[in-house]
């Protein structure tokens, strides 16, 4: 069917152009003085801004097992009032997308699942990472071999689930397979000696505030040299999730220009919330994440790196949501690690464009274009004749102010809610597959 519309007067990298859409795919990027078809629907965006619909690169939907904080229904509808047409699922559920039938069972439950009445019948499209474990290594070859498995996940600090990996030559074997099938493994790098011997310090006076004092920056930092040199050995194309430590940065950074395939990802909370949230003791459920929240200096420090083509790769929202009543509990063990963020990452890096700290051609690579070519996915990221029509529309003089009442996700809540730090630029329709979602 030929399915031909147009949006005109939109904003892209600054400069204004039409975009014609044809059965779901960008037939033409046209300039202010080119016309478009006659008898075509239009939707006139003058005024606003227009990129390529996000790939975050690091979810986690909590289906199956924990559907009270995210289910399928929920995380596709907060994913496109964030802007996202393209998320790669985390495999650390209950139980953990760890088999060949467990990632079969995932999308049948991903295709099963109803959406929202104003989703037009639209999803993001959706990857898993698979998940590494010390007793799947035989059939990790089998599972790259799927088309929904975007790489392999190794954990190699403890966090929500039990994928924890810490045996060096069960790691070189993950690694070494994924070498040889030219798969990426990425790896979340905490030091689990580390995470102990800081815990054990605080016995039973340990509080959520002292969360980073936990997992400090020396743990991810260890964790990173190990992962850089086990890498370096066997091959194979790294993805570093999560970093939030500049000294981290710098070792990735260093082995890129080495040459080695490494990649470097950030996350939108560590990029806007320093450490002195967690003086808040009422409210410190929000902040606890791992990695967790780094110091003023430390997340200046990341921001200006953002600005720099080849140092860091992706920004992903790391999405880990848990209910309200889960976070509020006592007691620093009992209190879960996680927050939301697939709805507000993108506007959590745009006010980084508003700040003039990151330009837009940068933004629109660190948010979709530098994944896309990670993870080759040829048809994404691009605003450009031939790829896929998933775009956001967003006014990008406007500020955006998360509160728990207007979020999507289940968990029903934001690390962002605080009137004295607003996001900006709010997304007023996102396409997906050329069908456009007004938000």
């Amino acid at each position: 069917m030929d399915n031909r519309w147009a949006l005109t007067g939109v904003l892209i990298s600054g400069f204004p152009k039409s975009i014609l859409i044809k059965n779901g795919q960008i037939e033409a990027v046209l300039g202010p003085n080119e016309s478009l078809p006659e008898d075509i629907y239009v939707k006139n965006c003058y005024g606003m801004s227009v990129s390529p619909a996000r790939i975050d690169p690091h979810v986690h939907g909590r289906f199956p097992g924990g559907e009270q904080k995210e289910d399928p229904t929920s995380l596709s509808t907060a994913s496109i009032y964030g802007g996202v047409g393209t998320a790669f699922l985390m495999p650390n559920t209950s139980p953990a997308i760890t088999t060949v039938e467990s990632v079969a069972s995932l999308f049948q439950t991903i295709e099963d699942a109803p959406l929202a009445a104003n989703m037009k019948n639209k999803r993001p499209d959706y990857y898993v990472w698979f998940g590494a474990s010390n007793t799947n290594i035989d059939i990790i070859a089998e599972a790259l071999a799927l088309k929904q498995v975007i790489g392999v996940k190794v954990f190699l600090g403890s966090s929500t689930g039990d994928l924890l990996v810490t045996d060096e030559n069960i790691l070189r074997k993950i690694f070494t397979i994924c070498a040889e099938h030219n798969s990426v493994v990425a790896v979340h790098c905490e030091d689990e000696d580390i995470l102990k011997a800081n815990r054990a310090k605080l016995g039973d006076n340990a509080r959520v505030s002292d969360h980073h004092l936990i997992r400090s920056e020396d743990a991810e930092i260890e964790s990173v040299k190990k992962a850089l040199r086990l890498q370096k050995e066997t091959g194979c194309r790294l993805y570093l999730c999560h970093l939030s430590t500049l000294e981290a940065i710098k070792l990735g950074y260093r082995a890129k220009q080495e040459g080695q395939p490494v990649y470097i990802e950030v996350c939108s909370h560590h990029l806007i919330l320093p450490d002195n949230y967690y003086k808040n003791e009422k409210e410190t459920w929000r902040y606890k994440m791992n990695p967790p929240l780094r110091s003023i200096t430390n997340m200046l420090d990341l921001r200006q790196l953002l600005s720099f083509p080849d140092i860091i790769d992706c920004v992903g929202s790391d999405h880990a949501p848990h209910t309200v009543m889960e976070k509020k509990v006592t007691g620093y063990d009992n209190v879960p690690s996680g927050v939301p963020g697939v709805e507000t990452a993108f506007s959590a890096i745009f006010y980084l464009v508003n700040r003039r700290d990151l330009g837009l051609n940068q933004f629109n690579s660190l948010i979709a274009e530098n994944a896309a070519e990670i993870f080759g996915l040829k048809s994404k990221g691009r605003i450009e004749p031939g790829y896929d029509a998933d775009l956001v529309i967003f006014n990008p003089n406007c500020l955006y102010e998360p509160t728990d009442t207007n979020m999507h996700s289940k968990c029903g809540w934001t690390p962002f809610q605080d009137p004295d730090r607003p996001l900006w630029g709010r997304i007023s329709a996102t396409v997906i597959g050329g069908t456009i979602i007004e938000l």
